[in-house]
C-alpha cells in the first residue's frame, strides 16, 4: 500500500514538473515574441518608435514579474492595442517617405527631358533614361531606390561629360542641376542621421555607429540617460518648455563628453552616449557627466523666465564578447530601470 502511494506521489510530482516546464517554455515564447516585435519594428520617427518600445518593455516586465492568468490575458489585449496604435502612426509617415522619393525621381526625369531638348540626336538614350527613372519610382524599398539612383546618377554624369564637349551652354545647365541634386541628397543624408529637435545624432545613427564599433572590435561602453519626472516638467511648462529642456540637456551632454564620444537622442527624454573605453573608465567618468547635465535650467516662455531643477538617471554597460548591439542596450536599459526604481 505504501509503495503504491509513493509511486502515485512521484507521478504527480513528475506531472507538475512537466506542466511547469511547458508553462515556462510558453511564457518564454510569449515574451520573446513581444521583445522581437520591438527589436525589428521599423520606426515612423524617433519618438514614436521609442514610445512603442517602452510600452513593450513595460508589458514584458509585467508578464515576467507576475505571470498570472489574468495578466497573460490582459497582456495579449495590451499587445494587440499597441500594435494597432503603432500601425496607425506609421502608415502616414511611410506614405510621405515614398512621396519624397518619387519627387526626387521626378526631378531627375525632368532633367532628362530638359536635356533632350538640347540633344535631339541622343533622344533615344534620354527616353530610355526617363523610363528607367519611372521604374525606380515604383520600387518598394529605400535600399533599392538608393542603389538605382546612384547608378543612374553615374550614367548622367558620364552623359554630362559628353554634352560638355558638344555644347558648353547645355553642359553648364545640366551640371548646375546635377549639383543641386547632389546638395539635396547630401542634406537628406544629414537630416536622416540628425535629431531634428536637439541637433545631436538620432537613434538610427546611434544604432549604426554601435554596429560599426562592434564590427571593428574596439572597446565599447554606453551610457543611457533618462530625465527624471520629465512628464512633470511638461505638465508645468508645456511641451514648448519641455522641448527647450531637451535641447539644453543635449547641449550640456555634448559639452560634458569627449570629442570622440557620440551623443544620440534615443527617443523622448532618453539620450545615449557611445564611449570608446572599457567599463572602469566609463564608471569613473559618468558621475561628472551626470553632474554637468543636471541642475538648474532657465527657459523662456512668452517673455518670462522659468527656472527648473532637472535631474537624470543613467544606465551603464560595456559590451561583452559576442554580444549584439541590442543586447548591450537592453542591459543598459535594465540598469537604468533599476536606478530609477531605487531613487524613487
Amino acid at each position: 500500500g505504501n509503495s503504491c502511494k509513493m509511486v502515485s506521489i512521484k507521478t504527480s510530482i513528475n506531472s507538475l514538473e512537466e506542466a511547469d516546464s511547458r508553462f515556462r517554455t510558453a511564457l518564454e515564447c510569449y515574451v520573446g515574441a513581444i521583445r522581437s516585435t520591438g527589436e525589428f519594428a521599423v520606426g515612423a520617427n524617433e519618438l514614436s518608435i521609442s514610445e512603442f518600445r517602452k510600452e513593450l518593455r513595460r508589458l514584458e516586465r509585467r508578464l515576467v514579474g507576475q505571470p498570472l492568468p489574468d495578466n497573460l490575458r490582459e497582456g495579449l489585449v495590451a499587445f494587440r492595442n499597441s500594435l494597432s496604435a503603432y500601425r496607425d502612426k506609421f502608415n502616414p509617415v511611410l506614405d510621405g517617405l515614398k512621396e519624397e522619393i518619387r519627387q526626387i525621381v521626378d526631378l531627375l526625369a525632368k532633367l532628362a527631358e530638359d536635356l533632350g531638348i538640347h540633344a535631339d540626336r541622343d533622344h533615344g538614350w534620354l527616353a530610355q533614361f526617363g523610363e528607367d527613372l519611372e521604374k525606380i519610382a515604383r520600387l518598394q524599398t529605400m535600399a533599392e531606390v538608393r542603389a538605382r539612383l546612384a547608378d543612374r546618377t553615374r550614367e548622367l554624369s558620364a552623359f554630362s561629360a559628353q554634352l560638355q564637349r558638344q555644347t558648353q551652354a547645355a553642359a553648364k545647365t545640366m551640371q548646375e542641376q546635377v549639383e543641386a541634386y547632389r546638395v539635396r541628397l547630401a542634406q537628406a543624408e544629414a537630416l536622416a542621421s540628425t535629431d531634428a529637435l536637439t541637433a545631436v545624432a538620432n537613434r538610427r545613427e546611434g544604432e549604426r555607429l554601435i554596429a560599426e564599433r562592434i564590427q571593428s572590435g574596439t572597446p565599447l561602453s554606453i551610457l543611457l540617460f533618462d530625465l527624471d519626472h520629465f512628464k512633470t516638467i511638461n505638465d508645468r511648462v508645456g511641451h514648448n518648455g519641455g522641448d527647450q529642456v531637451l535641447r539644453s540637456f543635449a547641449a550640456r551632454l555634448s559639452q560634458a563628453v569627449r570629442p570622440e564620444d557620440v551623443v544620440s537622442r534615443w527617443g523622448g527624454d532618453e539620450f545615449l552616449v557611445i564611449l570608446g573605453c572599457p567599463l572602469q573608465d566609463a564608471l569613473g567618468r559618468t558621475p561628472g557627466i551626470a553632474r554637468r547635465c543636471g541642475g538648474e535650467y532657465d527657459i523662456m516662455l512668452q517673455g518670462h523666465r522659468h527656472r527648473l531643477i532637472v535631474r537624470c538617471s543613467v544606465g551603464i554597460a560595456e559590451r561583452n564578447a559576442g554580444e549584439t548591439g541590442d543586447e548591450l542596450i537592453d542591459r543598459a536599459d535594465q540598469m537604468l530601470y533599476k536606478q530609477k526604481h531605487a531613487s524613487r
